[in-house]
């Protein structure tokens, strides 16, 4: 069962995150053009990009091993367990990550700017569960985060490589949650 289930949320995250970044491609296309396509995507400084994404997912990082150390965080990770592996985890976390950049940063942050693109990316990540409450709110100071990175590069990269830091670190904190067994406990 949980080999359907790891293929199951691999195909959900593909099935809805690749059309978002098409979509957002073939937006930019249409309306600013190739030029546009190219700049906001990898941008003209992909090395210094990446590593801004790699510092600032880093901090984000950090910042998310210390708060899966209380009580409300460590609920947190526990509520998000899945039965993912890695195949399927890297999938939906990359997946996720263009697609979440591409609309959020390359679209909509130039038509609504920062704050509003921020708050949109704060209701897409809902708490359905009541340990997740907190959910939201790191999703504020990712999408900050994510959102500075765009308005310094002008590019979705540096986010990219953010969320793949911040996506792969949740994961490790999520197993280390579900392994601690009962609320308190640590491996």
């Amino acid at each position: 069962m949980a080999s359907l289930e790891q293929a199951l949320w691999s195909t959900a995250a593909v099935v809805f995150y690749l059309p978002v970044a098409n979509g957002s491609i073939l937006y930019l296309e249409l309306v600013y053009g190739e030029y546009t396509v190219v700049a906001r995507t990898i941008g003209f400084t992909p090395l210094r990009d990446a590593g801004i994404g790699l510092l600032v997912g880093s901090v984000l990082a950090a910042s998310l091993v210390a708060f899966a150390r209380v009580p409300v965080g460590e609920r947190m990770f526990r509520a998000l367990r899945t039965r993912q592996g890695a195949w399927s985890r890297g999938m939906g976390l990359a997946v996720g990550a263009i697609g979440e950049e591409m609309l959020f940063r390359a679209v909509l942050q130039p038509l609504l700017g920062l704050l509003p693109t921020v708050g949109l990316f704060a209701l897409v990540h809902p708490p359905w569960r009541r340990d997740l409450w907190p959910w939201p709110l790191t999703a504020v100071v990712t999408g900050l985060a994510l959102g500075a990175c765009f308005a310094t590069t002008g590019a979705v990269l540096a986010g990219v490589v953010a969320q793949l830091v911040v996506g792969w670190t949740s994961w490790y904190l999520i197993d280390r949650a579900c392994a601690a067994g009962p609320a308190g406990g640590r491996p």
